[in-house]
């Protein structure tokens, strides 16, 4: 119970939201008292917290509704034994997600002893049938899932190419992509000291664009302003071809992605600031006649 009321008014749950937590060979009992408790020790000694770091409730949120909010998204599990009195009430409490058979196998039990405590928790006159066949084993399953586990069985996948010195990229996308979403990334080194005209990047593209194909992905982005704007939309139409005849795969570039934006939310002026000189101009280029970019007084900057 102290560890549990440190984690939920310290916020840890709030603070690592992709970690699942366990708390096993203690029984049920626990669980319920704290539900209780927790709801008017909040009532009664509000944290003084001016710098956010403690449990942040939603609005009308009690504690308890905090803990079961948890609880039903798969990330706060407790251990019961077979002959727990206060399962049932418990299931009846809080629903059954949270509760998985401890069996402390092999550490002291063996398969029969394990067996027995199964078979009482089944033969358990106070669980439904819907809260005593998912206790025993139904459970165990999502707590070794990782919460990630999604993207191992990805509905979509999009392939992007990249600068090899782009550090954004990954956590970016993969922070913001919607559930299932597969993000695939190969990298080409196109900037900086290994920039290249458009002549020469058209191997190494193509060789970049062959190998992402191999994730089958539904769609490649190149992702590559400095390469894809600033020599024109007949230069960005000519990235797009060579990756799609090497990769067979539809292909769009950033600044593609940006002008359907533009077309999809009907945007038709945007102000720009920017502390490069020569944004203007490059930014101008491969936007539609339809929109219009207003450049604002440059914001001054130094290395």
């Amino acid at each position: 119970m102290i560890s549990f009321g440190g984690m939920v008014f310290n916020g840890v749950f709030d603070k690592f939201p992709n970690v699942k937590f366990g708390f096993m060979e203690g029984g049920v009992a626990w669980l319920l008292v704290c539900l209780e408790r927790f709801d008017r020790s909040w009532e009664t000694h509000i944290q003084h917290d001016p710098r956010k770091r403690f449990l942040e409730l939603r609005p009308k949120e009690k504690v308890s509704d905090y803990i079961a909010r948890h609880i039903d998204e798969g990330r706060i599990f407790v251990g019961c034994e077979g002959d727990e009195s206060d399962i049932a009430h418990a299931v009846k409490r809080i629903g059954n997600k949270p509760f998985v058979y401890s069996s402390d196998f092999p550490h002291e039990v063996n398969n029969e002893f394990c067996k027995h405590e199964i078979n009482e928790m089944l033969e358990n006159e106070e669980l439904t049938d819907r809260g005593q066949s998912r206790l025993p084993a139904r459970q165990c399953p999502q707590v070794l899932q990782p919460r990630s586990a999604g993207a191992m069985n990805t509905q979509a996948r999009i392939g992007l190419i990249i600068p090899s010195g782009n550090r954004l990229t990954e956590p970016q996308f993969n922070q913001y992509a919607p559930p299932g979403m597969g993000i695939y990334i190969t990298r080409l080194r196109m900037t900086g000291q290994w920039r290249k005209p458009p002549s020469e990047l058209k191997k190494s593209l193509t060789e970049a664009a062959e190998a992402l194909s191999d994730t089958k992905p539904d769609m490649i982005v190149f992702h590559c302003t400095a390469n894809s704007m600033e020599n024109g939309l007949a230069h960005e139409a000519a990235l797009v071809e060579t990756i799609q005849s090497a990769s067979g795969c539809p292909t769009i570039t950033t600044a593609q992605a940006i002008r359907e934006a533009f077309t999809h939310f009907g945007i038709k002026k945007l102000v720009l600031i920017s502390p490069y000189v020569k944004a203007d101009q490059r930014t101008r280029g491969p936007v539609p006649h339809r929109n219009r970019i207003y450049g604002a007084p440059r914001v001054g900057t130094r290395a």
